[in-house]
């Protein structure tokens, strides 16, 4: 009954909202209208600032 109409969208349909921190390997949520690279800096802003100032990329 019903059968044919889906239930909820696919994930091609919907954009990517989070994606998975590599340093502490959190999810990082996306807000609507951001790009991942906002996301990303907001994220390591608040959570690994050391980082962003380049204090922390002896390892790479």
């Amino acid at each position: 009954m019903g059968g044919d109409m889906p239930t909820r969208k696919t994930s091609d349909d919907q954009p990517k909202r989070s994606f998975f921190c590599n340093a502490c390997g959190k999810k990082v949520r996306m807000p609507r209208g951001w790009s991942t690279g906002s996301a990303s800096r907001r994220h390591y802003w608040a959570k690994h600032p050391e980082i962003m100032r380049g204090k922390g990329a002896e390892g790479r």
